[in-house]
């Protein structure tokens, strides 16, 4: 299958914001996304959880929008909006009618041009994080699986920090911590604005240029150095849950997104668990029934790849033997061991 060429132009505003433009006039609707080169990775000990906390707070006020407007304004004009902190990256993205572009892009560019946050929305924001790590986390099945993995995976960088934070952590951030983050991360040299869809290329160019002109240039920041040693045995531990069916959670330090075989890795998921015909979901849910849930993935940071297997038990069967089927499935793959029809079809996907 071959992938088209998307159409885009580039441009760096004066003060160093890079813009993307794409144009595509199928329905009346823009699509604007604005990305900040900072995660939960660049968070010290003891403030994790900061990155997250920030993204939310970048709803509740800004210098010419009052706390829990956002949102609300952004409805009425017949829009939408969300957000996402990763370990490298925050981003906040928004869809509108395309006649209300220039509305998107004043309401966008408000939250950035000044620091406006009040200690009521950062003590609601905390609350709201809190629950969502109760509800998300703390009180979900296999929910701290992901964070107990990291911890295991990574000791000498900021992998090893859960996106979300821990609850102390949160619960002690204050005002001057956010303003210190905002100051040294929410600047132009640090961040990318993509806006696609129904728009005219200079008209774009030109109200981005009007309305994000006046964002702090900053100083580029640096990204903290990937300082963790290879892997040189397995880890294996047990974790114990609120749970009735064991599972087996297998977490690989592969190469990172860019590198040849990072997407070789994708394939492998596809291969693993895409599809009741997949080998994981075939073997172990459909044949020996020794699972109820199979699944496979590769995660792409900027410094390293995670690529993971799941699988939850049947309750009278034991994670050591799943784990011995897993370990001939991959082993079926490293041998070459599947139908070419099932490779054409993953590796299209």
């Amino acid at each position: 299958m071959i992938i088209p060429e998307i159409e885009f132009k580039f441009h760096t505003l004066s003060n160093g914001l890079k813009v993307f433009l794409h144009r595509n006039t199928k329905i009346p609707v823009v699509s604007v996304h604005t990305m900040f080169h900072v995660g939960s990775k660049y968070e010290e000990d003891g403030k994790s959880g900061l990155a997250h906390l920030f993204e939310h707070l970048m709803f509740e006020g800004s210098p010419n929008v009052k706390p829990g407007q956002f949102d609300l304004m952004l409805q009425n004009r017949g829009g939408n909006s969300n957000a996402y902190t990763s370990y490298d990256v925050t981003s906040y993205h928004m869809t509108v009618p395309s006649n209300e572009l220039e509305f998107a892009l004043w309401l966008d560019s408000d939250r950035y041009t000044g620091f406006n946050v009040s200690e009521e929305s950062l003590e609601i924001q905390k609350d709201v994080v809190l629950e969502e790590k109760l509800t998300y986390v703390d009180n979900s099945p296999y929910g701290s699986v992901e964070d107990e993995s990291s911890k295991r995976l990574f000791s000498n960088s900021g992998y090893k920090r859960a996106v979300i934070g821990e609850m102390d952590d949160v619960k002690n951030l204050t005002l001057t911590d956010l303003k210190n983050f905002f100051n040294k991360y929410y600047h132009s040299e640090n961040s990318v604005i993509s806006v696609s869809g129904d728009i005219d290329y200079d008209e774009s160019l030109e109200l981005i240029t009007k309305y994000y002109s006046a964002f702090n240039k900053g100083v580029k920041t640096e990204k903290p150095e990937f300082k963790d040693p290879e892997l040189s045995n397995e880890k294996i531990d047990v974790v114990y849950d609120k749970i009735t069916n064991p599972g087996i959670f297998l977490n690989y330090r592969v190469p990172k997104v860019g590198e040849e075989d990072f997407y070789a890795f994708k394939i492998i998921s596809n291969l693993l668990s895409s599809g009741k015909s997949s080998m994981l979901y075939k073997d172990l849910i459909y044949d020996l029934q020794l699972c109820n849930e199979v699944s496979a993935g590769i995660y792409g940071a900027e410094d390293v790849g995670l690529f993971s297997i799941s699988a939850i038990s049947n309750e009278d069967k034991t994670p050591e033997e799943i784990l011995e089927k897993i370990d001939l499935i991959i082993e079926r793959i490293f041998n070459g061991e599947f139908p070419d029809s099932v490779y054409s079809k993953r590796s299209e996907e």
